[in-house]
């Protein structure tokens, strides 16, 4: 089952013509959680509804504080350089066309 979470992402992926509720299995989007990244909330919000493992998780994110609180329970994180996050959002989507 794929899983994100992923501040600001619907309209990266509206502009490629997707509907980010259409892409992925569950969506946590700090918009619409009224919680904001590096906030523990938001990652323990989301271990808690899915069940997942966080050791078996991975997070993408531009900026090093978020990755440092995720990293803190557990989530594998690494930082992409802010230009990056367009090339890994398409690295997200062959992952979920494949």
């Amino acid at each position: 089952m794929l899983k994100i979470i992923w501040s600001n992402c619907e309209k990266r992926f509206a502009d490629l013509g997707y509907q980010v509720d259409d892409l992925f299995d569950e969506i946590f989007l700090s918009c619409r959680m009224g919680i904001a990244k590096p906030d523990e909330r938001i990652y323990k919000q989301m271990i808690a509804k899915t069940g997942m493992i966080p050791e078996e998780s991975i997070f993408l994110d531009d900026r090093v504080d978020n990755c440092e609180a995720a990293q803190k329970l557990g989530i594998q994180a690494s930082w992409v350089k802010a230009n990056e996050v367009e090339q890994n959002a398409d690295c997200i989507l062959l992952i979920q066309n494949a």
